[in-house]
């Protein structure tokens, strides 16, 4: 029994590693995803949820409406600026502890989430076999 747990272990040790270095990391392909149409289109499930807010049918309103766009609608998402960066650049990046690691997980969201402008911006993207992709964007800026 012993030799049986210890075999789970590594195999679970293991597994771990093998998820950390084979998949692609999320802020380098962020800023292909913004600067490379092209590769846009490749990493986008299709067609993909649209959630917005707009006026009611009295215009006096807003009410949050979901459509789908398929891959002939889309339009290139540059993102914000600081993405589209070449000389000089950081990031902001907060860490949710003091190793500065990311959990392992196959789901990221980015939120643009503005200062007293209403800006509020969701963009959901998940791991499929080592890569990155945009599979949902929620807008509710007003």
């Amino acid at each position: 029994m012993r030799h049986l747990f210890i075999i789970f272990f590594v195999l679970v040790s293991s597994t771990g590693s093998v998820f950390a270095s084979e998949h692609e990391k999320f802020p380098s392909f962020l800023w292909q995803f913004f600067n490379k149409p092209a590769f846009q289109l490749t990493r986008i499930v299709f067609p993909i949820e649209f959630q917005l807010l707009d006026s009611d049918s009295s215009g006096m309103d807003l009410i949050l409406i979901t459509k789908q766009k398929v891959k002939s609608d889309w339009k290139h998402m540059p993102g914000p600026e600081h993405y589209r960066c070449e000389k000089d650049c950081f990031d902001f990046v907060i860490y949710d502890n003091h190793e500065q690691k990311f959990s392992e997980t196959s789901e990221r969201l980015l939120a643009y989430e503005g200062v007293e402008n209403g800006i509020n911006v969701r963009l959901y993207f998940i791991l499929k076999k080592g890569k990155w992709f945009l599979i949902r964007i929620e807008n509710e800026s007003t």
